[in-house]
């Protein structure tokens, strides 16, 4: 019984891969392969979305602190002859 049980689970197994497999595909856009390889992940994590970005901060700006010029400036200005 055995010898012919374990075909018939390899055969219904199969079979039920067949009939899944388009909807897995479709659910995981593609991506069936392992997550992780020896090389580390298989796939490049998914794009972040704009939600995100102006959680993380990623767009905002802010105007750097005013600093006081002081000594010699680029051009010469200021500089006195001694």
């Amino acid at each position: 019984m055995v010898v012919l049980g374990i075909p018939v689970i390899a055969l219904v197994l199969g079979a039920g891969w067949m009939v899944v497999r388009p909807k897995v595909i479709e659910n995981t856009g593609g991506r069936i392969k392992a997550v992780w390889s020896k090389d580390g992940p298989t796939y490049p994590p998914p794009p972040r979305t704009d939600e995100e970005l102006y959680r993380e901060g990623m767009f905002r700006w802010e105007a750097p602190p005013s600093r006081r010029a002081t000594g010699s400036t680029a051009s010469g200005a200021g500089r006195t002859r001694r």
